[in-house]
């Protein structure tokens, strides 16, 4: 199989959202997108847990596909990163292998609004809403009154 360590990081996040898309489901693309917007998926010592497989689809096509092994990762010391990228692989590997992590800590202000935005973005994705959840830049407030006109529904 194709060695993730020397492939391109385009051909390796696309081989991961296939995965994620066809195998492994949203928990896994949203963990993935966390890390490629964390700038991680570019280390060599995060590629060493990531595996490479052909699966077939439902209509009989191959595909490469690249797979992480979040419970191998959680415990992995992969090179010095900054807080930030931190949070992000700490999240990223509870929504990808299920290892708890302590959701407070990931979301401090501490995070640049690119990384709460990545982070919000996974949450929708992980909650089936990536196609009805938009996350922008600019705050919008919607205030949406009961029957009565003067209740919040």
């Amino acid at each position: 199989m194709t060695d993730p360590t020397t492939v391109s990081t385009d051909k390796l996040r696309a081989w991961l959202i296939t995965g994620g898309d066809l195998a492994e489901g949203r928990h896994q693309r949203a963990a993935v997108e966390l890390l490629d917007s964390a700038g991680l998926l570019d280390r060599r010592d995060l590629r060493t847990h990531i595996t490479t497989r052909l699966v077939i689809d439902s209509d009989d096509r191959q595909h490469l596909i690249a797979r992480v092994d979040w419970s191998a990762l959680s415990t992995a010391d992969i090179g010095p990163l900054d807080r930030p990228q931190r949070r992000l692989l700490d999240l990223a590997v509870s929504l990808g292998g299920g290892i708890p992590v302590d959701l407070r800590s990931v979301v401090c202000t501490e995070l640049s609004d690119d990384h709460a935005h990545a982070v919000l973005a996974a949450v929708a994705r992980s909650l089936g809403l990536a196609d009805a959840v938009q996350i922008s830049d600019t705050p919008t407030a919607q205030h949406t009154t009961g029957a009565s006109g003067d209740e919040p529904r």
